[in-house]
């Protein structure tokens, strides 16, 4: 009785976990309790996959890919560049994202020692846009209360709190610290890149691979939300964590109501985080839809950055779009003063033309 009551339950947890996409035969923790790693968009990866010499890295499809074999230490960073990928078949694509991440890691102030670098790993986006990038996020799943607050990226703990986020995490295979990937970067091998970094200006047909991995390194340092469609967080459904990112915090409707609550604001402000009941999800979109493609804020509506010096609207399309609502300035609101040579994309501004966190480099988008 005692061994079918524990295959029944071996089972059933099995079942639970294949039906999340995770493989309870990989897991790497007890019980599987760190194993989902999600990023920015909801989508759950192994952890076990995230380890510097995986042979399918990232979750990729390929189980035979190979390990990396080329990358840079640069700054506070290691970058990793995917086999096949524009990055290992372009030694100027490589050189510019190593500037990238030094440049950043002029301006970051931060307590990391020189012997824990941030591990990102390179490679290439199958379209739809010029890059994408996310760090990734890693908790216990499936807490008791999933309203926990606001949770620190992998990056963002390295550089915040100084230390290997991986250290800690009880690992009983592959044990070790600093051989985990933080976060990936990938850009379209397909575009028409410029990769040289003395000069002033490009032709129309190129998109500045500088300007875009800085962009999407802007991303992974924390410039991203996690708020969903619906106000939940993107992390609720892969492993059960109601969690938002410091970015979130400064998020407000375009009367500056904040977009998220505490339900313990008077003891405890940052858990017991929830969207805010106060508010309608159409500050999030107007539209149910999650697929109209717009590329325009309307600015009457708007939602909100607010903060501490600077209030400025981000982009809000009309329906909501994973990666990019909430997540970029909207220069078509707040260009100011702005002058350029170059016509506006939409009225009534330089909409894609002012800010490095816009949403879009036109014709194609940045998330």
């Amino acid at each position: 009785m005692k061994v079918l009551l524990t295959l029944l339950v071996t089972f059933l947890s099995y079942f639970a976990y294949s039906q999340q996409g995770q493989d309870p035969m990989r897991w790497i923790t007890p019980d599987g309790i760190f194993d989902i790693v999600v990023d920015k968009n909801g989508d759950a990866f192994d952890l076990v996959d995230l380890r510097t010499n995986s042979s399918k890295p990232i979750g990729a499809s390929n189980t035979v890919q190979s390990v990396p074999s080329q990358s840079c230490n640069t700054g506070y960073f290691t970058l990793f560049f995917a086999p096949g990928s524009y990055f290992a078949s372009s030694a100027a694509a490589q050189s510019v994202a190593c500037e990238v991440f030094l440049t950043l890691s002029t301006l970051i102030n931060t307590s990391l020692p020189n012997n824990i670098k941030i591990n990102i790993y390179c490679g290439d986006v199958a379209g739809g846009g010029a890059g994408f990038a996310s760090p990734f996020y890693v908790y216990p799943s499936y807490p008791t209360n999933p309203n926990q607050g606001y949770g620190l990226s992998q990056v963002e703990k390295a550089l915040i709190m100084g230390i290997d986020p991986f250290a800690n995490i009880p690992i009983s295979v592959f044990p070790g610290s600093n051989n985990f990937y933080y976060g990936y970067l990938y850009v379209d091998p397909n575009l028409n890149w410029n990769t040289s970094m003395n000069t002033l200006s490009i032709s129309a047909s190129q998109h500045d691979l500088f300007t875009v991995i800085m962009h999407e390194a802007i991303h992974l340092l924390g410039f991203s939300t996690l708020i969903n469609y619906n106000g939940n967080s993107r992390l609720l459904i892969p492993n059960g964590n109601n969690l938002y990112t410091t970015y979130d915090k400064f998020l407000v409707d375009h009367a500056l109501n904040p977009i998220l609550t505490s339900t313990t604001a008077g003891i405890c402000p940052n858990s017991n985080v929830v969207f805010n009941s106060g508010l309608s999800t159409t500050v999030i979109a107007t539209s149910a839809s999650t697929s109209c493609g717009s590329n325009s804020t309307d600015c009457s509506t708007g939602a909100k950055f607010a903060g501490s010096t600077y209030t400025t609207t981000v982009f809000t399309p009309s329906c909501y779009t994973a990666g990019s609502s909430l997540s970029h300035f909207e220069d078509i609101c707040d260009y100011g003063a702005f002058t350029t040579t170059c016509t506006p994309a939409t009225s009534p501004g330089f909409n894609d033309l002012y800010f490095i966190m816009s949403n879009s480099i036109t014709p194609v988008i940045v998330t």
